[in-house]
């Protein structure tokens, strides 16, 4: 089909590139016509491509920094195929200050949309792992799921659900710097960006014991209910790097 024609361009000239590597897994989107209906993305269909994973002959498994991506796509004249960088800051703080409600790339005479948001990732840091890309999407209010709109079952909401809701946000408050150097001074630095795992789960763990003695209801929920009340998403990663940085 027509619509392939740009991807099997870069599948066979990555193939053309001969990296040292046998498996090489490319993440992008596929848009275009009844694909994505709020937007005008244009009449053709198309492909944006926005990083690498390559397994390497001895099975390793490594994600590519964005910078090293998309010098490996200017090197293979395939450029026009990443999605568009609309500004590289210094910090996370700046990068979340990017507006996020521009008009898309794609306007033209007839179409000026608003974009959906941007996307925020590390520009020369590797991802932790190959399985574990950070990227952050600051979506436009016009865009957010689910903004004030009722959900189907209206504002019903069951005991479990108000539980996670309101326990949730007590226990985000136990989970500060303040702990995270704690777990620095025990374990020590970190040797490698491997380790992070075992530095944020110390650092959930902790937080969990002070909180459960404090609000012992929570104990006697069930596996599912405390998982999702531990779930602390980005903050975690963001308070490791935020501490690694000021201890050098």
């Amino acid at each position: 089909m027509q619509e392939f024609g740009d991807f099997i361009e870069l599948v066979t000239s990555v193939k053309a590139g001969n990296m040292p590597g046998i498996q090489f897994t490319i993440h992008g989107e596929y848009f275009g016509p009844k694909i994505m209906n709020r937007i005008y993305y244009g009449n053709k269909y198309m492909f944006r491509f926005f990083g690498m994973s390559i397994v390497t002959d001895d099975g390793k498994a490594r994600s590519m920094a964005f910078r090293e991506f998309q010098t490996f796509m200017e090197f293979l004249g395939l450029r026009k195929y990443v999605v568009p960088v609309l500004g590289i800051f210094k910090s996370f703080d700046d990068a979340c200050r990017m507006p996020n409600n521009g008009i898309t790339t794609f306007y033209d005479e007839k179409h000026r949309d608003t974009m959906e948001g941007v996307v925020i990732q590390p520009w020369l840091e590797e991802p932790v792992t190959a399985e574990w890309n950070l990227r952050f999407k600051n979506k436009s209010t016009e865009f957010v799921e689910n903004a004030g709109k009722p959900s189907a079952l209206g504002n019903y909401e069951t005991d479990e659900i108000k539980l996670i809701k309101t326990m949730k946000g007590k226990f985000r408050e136990y989970c500060n710097e303040s702990r995270m150097y704690s777990v620095f001074s025990k374990l020590g630095k970190p040797e490698s960006k491997k380790d992070i795992g075992k530095y944020l789960s110390e650092f959930v763990d902790d937080a969990w014991k002070d909180f459960v003695k404090d609000y012992p209801e929570v104990a006697q929920a069930d596996n599912g209910v405390c998982r999702q009340i531990k779930n602390i998403g980005s903050e975690g990663y963001l308070l490791f790097c935020t501490v690694q940085n000021k201890v050098g």
